[in-house]
């Protein structure tokens, strides 16, 4: 069985699951410590509507997040990085999607003009940017 981590859609209450090892090696790779902020911004797989979430369970982002195991892996993959529009502080979240590997980069590009994340807001309340910056 593979550990996933399984958030509730904030727009239409299904369950998104991502892989949690690919998950985690996000922040690893960037340098964030296990203490420090892990947020993602996920993609629903079920209405395309993309929301702030969060890895740590203190947060309020991170209210119907369960750890779960399921088999086969749900392949998820990080897209890059997103950050708040504010010029005054910093919030980076991680853009994750069940895009697969094998999708061809115009079939991803497609998918990610489907989604919607007209009201994608840092926890302060500011607009993300739709930039996404490799890591």
């Amino acid at each position: 069985m593979i550990r996933h981590y399984l958030f509730d859609c904030r727009n239409c209450g299904k369950p998104i699951a991502l892989h949690a090892e690919n998950t985690w090696q996000r922040f690893v790779a960037q340098g964030i410590p296990d203490t420090g902020p892990h947020s993602l911004a996920i993609a629903c797989f079920h209405c395309s509507h993309v929301e702030i979430y969060s890895l740590d369970p203190h947060s309020p982002l991170s209210s119907s997040l369960r750890v779960v195991s399921r088999s086969p892996a749900i392949e998820t993959e990080c897209l890059g990085w997103l950050e708040c529009e504010a010029a005054e502080h910093k919030f980076p979240a991680a853009l994750f999607s069940v895009t697969t590997p094998a999708m061809s980069s115009e079939e991803k590009q497609t998918e990610i003009q489907s989604w919607n994340w007209d009201s994608l807001l840092c926890p302060s309340g500011h607009l993300m940017e739709r930039i996404i910056s490799k890591p």
